[in-house]
């Protein structure tokens, strides 16, 4: 019997278990090494040991704030791309505030397709390219010549975020 190589390895933090399992299970099938932690501590010491290609975290935890705790996951795992996910922070203003935080490079909506997930992941190499403008605006801090750049290529922003834009524009004493 040959074993495949993994194609990448994922820490989940969530804390309720079915979805634990499930996400295990969907990823692990797609070909992914999954460690699963339903508290934070597990988490932290999980990722003082190993190091993770991606963190997947759910942002309602009971003892903190899931990106509280994604901030901590990141500082020992600093080449880890991640990946915050909530079912009952739905609005947009929080999931903007969180990506900006965090540097997350995604934020996803529970629930959600392990195909999506999926395609997210197989593509983690690329992924800064190929996330939504809005979720790679706030994903990192910005020179002005970068943010201009970026500006520059980003042809799909919908209209009703062009605020936030025009506020990190603004932020970073862009003119013109």
């Amino acid at each position: 019997m040959c074993m495949e190589k993994s194609k990448g390895n994922i820490l989940i933090l969530d804390d309720h278990q079915p979805i634990l399992d499930t996400l295990k299970i969907g990823l692990e099938d797609g070909g992914f090494t999954c460690t699963i932690c339903s508290t934070e501590q597990s988490a932290v010491s999980e990722s003082r040991y190993k190091a993770f290609d991606i963190i997947l975290v759910d942002c309602l935890l009971p003892k903190r704030p899931g990106p509280e705790v994604a901030i901590e996951l990141l500082e020992q795992n600093p080449n880890a791309q991640l990946i915050l996910m909530s079912g009952v922070f739905k609005d947009q203003e929080y999931a903007t505030q969180a990506l900006k935080k965090t540097k997350a490079h995604h934020f996803l909506q529970k629930p959600f397709e392990i195909s999506e997930l999926l395609k997210l992941f197989e593509s983690k190499v690329e992924l800064q390219d190929k996330l939504d403008p809005l979720s790679k605006l706030f994903s990192h801090e910005w020179t002005q010549e970068d943010f201009t750049r970026f500006f520059k290529n980003s042809h799909n922003i919908p209209s009703f975020y062009m605020p936030l834009v025009l506020a990190e524009a603004c932020h970073l004493n862009l003119e013109g």
